[in-house]
């Protein structure tokens, strides 16, 4: 009898095919496969299925719990490379690692199918059209409890060119995911009512209405947008071109030594100094005509302490005002009141001193920091940092 109570809180098996179909989808939307559009109507399937299962909220949750699952290990089994490859991990207890945190982060997407699940049995096949709001509120739950919103299914849109991220200038990447999302909701909307004419008929014309103001946006509307930046270069020479590079030495995780990494900092000193001389030699080089420039060191790599280790502090000070350059990069910044360390992001300016910082807030649980009711006993895999 339990078991039989047990089994009707689980999904159907041909909606959990479903479930899985959408994580295969939007896997396929991502590195290394990087079939970006995919992303517009991979959700489908998970929908269909939570309408199919709506009477069972535990079941929609389940469903959306195994599509977040498969989808978070199938883009991110490579964080398993670095306990296997440098902590010795045995493959089998790695990925099983991997699952649990997949598991964690599958809940949010649990909470989606849920959520509209109940939506769904109150106010119908309506209820579609609140699933772009649901899934930016998971997507933002996800990154305000885990400090993480990796793959967001608005990232998908990197791989489709400049106009595909132009949302992303008004609204983030949960502007960009809110209207694949919606253009997800819509299809299903549209296949929900196929049975009722007026319906039917409703959300064709709605269906129109949006695909039209999306398509406005992501052409004439992108050409504006890209117009009226160009004045903003058109200093000097009127020259409208901007160029931008980006440098990411390689660094051995192992076997690092002082001289070592000394000699790494100087070789990316050489790169960067080097690209900045390229550029500014250029006649046609927008950087010519602008009155600030950024060069931004590597996020993790080259570790610096920018307050608490002197030669770490000259060092950058001189190479910002040799160069006339800000420069942009991540450092350990002490944390007087507990003797910690924040994760921070520092700016040095031309004039060779420090104009900004920033302390990392949403720390990754387990890998920056640990909950205070694990702090006691549970190592952090990267480093105990405070919260700023």
């Amino acid at each position: 009898m339990k078991l039989k109570s047990l089994i009707g809180f689980l999904p159907s098996w041909r909606n959990a095919l479903l479930a899985l179909l959408s994580a295969v989808l939007l896997i396929l939307a991502f590195p290394d496969f990087e079939i970006w559009f995919l992303a517009w109507f991979a959700l489908v399937p998970l929908m269909w299925a939570v309408e199919r299962q709506k009477h069972c909220v535990t079941a929609c949750f389940i469903l959306g719990w195994l599509f977040g699952n498969v989808f978070f290990f199938g883009t991110c089994w490579w964080l398993a490379f670095a306990p296997i490859t440098y902590a010795g991990f045995p493959p089998v207890l790695a990925y099983s690692l991997l699952f649990c945190v997949t598991s964690v982060a599958a809940v949010f997407p649990g909470i989606f199918g849920a959520v509209l699940a109940v939506l769904l049995r109150r106010f119908g096949s309506k209820a579609f059209l609140a699933a772009p709001f649901v899934w930016v509120f998971t997507e933002f739950l996800r990154y305000w409890l885990t400090g993480n919103n990796w793959n967001a299914i608005g990232y998908a849109a990197a791989f489709g060119g400049a106009r595909s991220v132009r949302p992303a200038a008004f609204g983030g990447v949960y502007l960009v995911g809110f209207l694949f999302v919606a253009a997800t909701s819509f299809l299903v909307w549209l296949f929900a009512t196929r049975n009722s004419p007026s319906r039917a008929r409703q959300a064709i014309i709605t269906t129109m209405v949006l695909s039209s103001a999306i398509l406005f946006f992501f052409n004439i509307g992108s050409r504006y947008f890209d117009n009226a930046a160009e004045p903003a270069l058109e200093e000097g020479n009127g020259n409208t071109e901007a160029e931008v590079i980006a440098l990411q030495p390689n660094v051995p995780m192992s076997g690092l030594t002082l001289e070592k990494w000394q000699q790494l900092r100087r070789s990316h000193v050489q790169l960067a100094e080097s690209a900045l001389a390229e550029i500014r030699a250029n006649p046609h080089s927008a950087l010519r005509t602008l009155r600030s420039t950024v060069v931004i060191f590597p996020e993790s790599p080259m570790n610096f302490m920018y307050e608490d280790d002197p030669e770490t502090k000259e060092f950058i000070n001189g190479f910002a005002a040799k160069n006339n350059v800000s420069v942009l990069f991540n450092s350990a910044e002490p944390d007087r009141s507990n003797g910690k360390f924040f994760n921070s992001a520092v700016m040095v300016g031309p004039e060779g001193r420090e104009v900004a910082q920033y302390d990392k807030i949403y720390l990754l649980p387990f890998g920056e920091a640990v909950p205070v009711p694990f702090e006691s006993f549970v190592p952090a895999f990267v480093g105990s940092f405070s919260y700023g």
